[in-house]
């Protein structure tokens, strides 16, 4: 489902940006593929980033993972090597 304005919770799975990403409470993972912070990363229990592997985007990557750490949030990191 591509999130709108007007459908915010008909499926499962919601496709947005970070402007349109409802406030939703059944909402639990977010998967943020943007270089910024969700602006309501905090309503959901699960956040999945991916980071690519240039240096900008992991700089980008570092400054919100520290945001997130500061914040008090439990982090996992997985490093994953291409095939």
């Amino acid at each position: 489902n591509i999130l709108t304005t007007t459908n915010t919770a008909s499926s499962p799975i919601q496709i947005g940006y970070a402007e349109n990403i409802c406030d939703n409470p059944y909402f639990v993972t977010a998967i943020n593929l943007s270089q910024e912070t969700l602006k309501n990363f905090s309503n959901y229990k699960n956040l999945v980033e991916i980071v690519f592997p240039e240096p900008a985007k992991q700089q980008l990557a570092r400054v919100r993972y520290k945001q997130y750490r500061d914040q008090g949030y439990s982090i996992q990191t997985n490093k994953m090597k291409p095939t």
